[in-house]
């Protein structure tokens, strides 16, 4: 088995040379964008402790493997959103926001703790123009039912570093998700913070 060299030392996100290529697009780590995974300080992770071609766990982060097929909710085509005369902005934002919460769902759904601890949660972008204001839409509705159950069944206690808040930026959900979502947030402790 072959180490990428810095076996003794952190190899500082160097791809082993067993390492299996999909890692690059693990939903933990993001080791496919450079700065989020500089960002959250997960490089560094020592090669005697990587998960050399594991099926199951990323070997960057250790963390248990994330599938699409574990997503249940229907994907929205952008067709959807450029139909309704939604700009190219509010369709990236939209489509952002989509792929978030579906990792979130799943990283939920995992049994892993969230983030090391710190256990919150982010939907949308803080770039994002102020007066880009997401509207519901019924279609979110699978979205938002899902990712509601997956935090409901979210076992771990919460850690005394923990930081447990779900963060929207620029979407504004209506009753019927505040009606599902409110009491989750609250059974698991989380608060919520709307930045519009």
């Amino acid at each position: 088995m072959t180490h990428c060299g810095n076996s003794r030392y952190e190899c500082y996100g160097v791809m082993c040379n067993d390492c299996h290529p999909k890692d690059w697009e693990c939903m933990w780590c993001d080791h496919d964008d450079s700065d989020t995974f500089y960002y959250h300080y997960k490089v560094g992770q020592k090669c005697a402790n990587c998960h050399i071609n594991s099926t199951t766990h990323c070997s960057y982060c250790g963390m248990k493997k994330l599938k699409d097929e574990d997503y249940m909710s229907p994907s929205i085509p952008t067709s959807y959103w450029t139909t309704r005369g939604f700009d190219e902005e509010h369709v990236e934002n939209m489509e952002t926001i989509l792929l978030q919460m579906k990792k979130a769902t799943l990283q939920l759904k995992s049994g892993e703790r969230l983030d090391y601890g710190y256990e919150s949660i982010t939907l949308g972008r803080r770039q994002s123009a102020k007066d880009v204001i997401h509207e519901h839409d019924d279609i979110l509705l699978p979205h938002w039912k899902e990712f509601v159950d997956a935090l409901r069944m979210y076992n771990h206690e919460a850690e005394e570093r923990s930081h447990r808040v779900l963060y929207l930026y620029n979407i504004r959900p209506d009753s019927s998700v505040m009606a599902m979502l409110t009491p989750v947030l609250q059974s698991k402790g989380y608060t919520l913070e709307i930045d519009k």
